[in-house]
């Protein structure tokens, strides 16, 4: 064997004999990220040891947790119709030419001077 088959091997038997992982471990394992794992831990859906400073998770929690996730409902979607045509809405040059004249009429009033009483 290579010496990376057997670091792969020590691995996979020091994995199988750890019972606990850290909150990175389980992230990776599992999906969710470090917030969310510490929110489901807060909010007590996922339960948690500490060993000092270090927050380890059970193996047997982490499925606990997993099984007790909310399963996704497929929703059968509507049937496809056929295209209507559908008016085009106003390109961005018409938009342009519209918002200037609109600059133009309110320069136009704050320029105009008041009429002189003569």
């Amino acid at each position: 064997m290579t010496s990376k088959g057997i670091s792969s091997e020590r691995e996979r038997q020091s994995s199988s004999q750890r019972r606990g992982m850290s909150i990175e471990d389980f992230s990776e394992r599992y999906g969710p990220g470090r917030t969310k794992t510490f929110e489901e831990i807060r909010a007590g859906r996922l339960r948690a040891k500490k060993i000092g400073r270090r927050t380890i998770i059970a193996e047997d929690d982490a499925e606990e947790w997993l099984r007790q996730l909310p399963s996704v409902e497929v929703k059968a979607f509507p049937p496809k119709t056929t295209a209507t045509k559908v008016p085009k809405a106003k390109t961005r040059p018409a938009l342009a030419r519209r918002a200037g004249q609109k600059r133009k009429i309110s320069n136009e009033l704050l320029h105009r001077t008041a009429p002189t009483g003569q």
